[in-house]
């Protein structure tokens, strides 16, 4: 989320709290900051190595209108589990599969053409 910088903010914050300091910086109660912590796509990679257990779970989304997406990741596969709340009728896990497959293969194809994907020594 936000190029990966809200575990950052997420830990300045907690250092902040676990000081005591108060009233809190005025940065952590800021309308933005709260807002920015709303993750409507929440990922997490489960992957752990070649011979990591084919056994695995996923999560479901932080809000009534996201998604949680777990993948995993292996020499010669990638594997998602796609969450979303039935009650919201804005989301779709089956229309963000979809989406997800497209970009994927548009995204293969063009390593393809560019011949970029190396298998072995370079």
């Amino acid at each position: 989320h936000r190029q990966g910088v809200d575990r950052h903010l997420i830990g300045l914050q907690i250092l902040s709290e676990m000081s005591g300091e108060s009233p809190k910086p005025a940065f952590f109660t800021d309308k933005a900051f709260i807002e920015s912590k709303k993750y409507v796509l929440s990922t997490s990679n489960i992957s752990g190595g070649g011979d990591s257990s084919p056994i695995w779970g996923g999560f479901s989304a932080m809000y009534t209108e996201g998604y949680g997406v777990c993948y995993l990741i292996t020499n010669d596969r990638l594997t998602f589990s796609i969450a979303a709340y039935h009650n919201y009728p804005e989301t779709s896990t089956a229309q963000f599969k979809r989406a997800l497959e497209e970009a994927l293969i548009e995204m293969r194809e063009l390593c393809l053409t560019r011949n970029v994907i190396y298998i072995g020594r370079s």
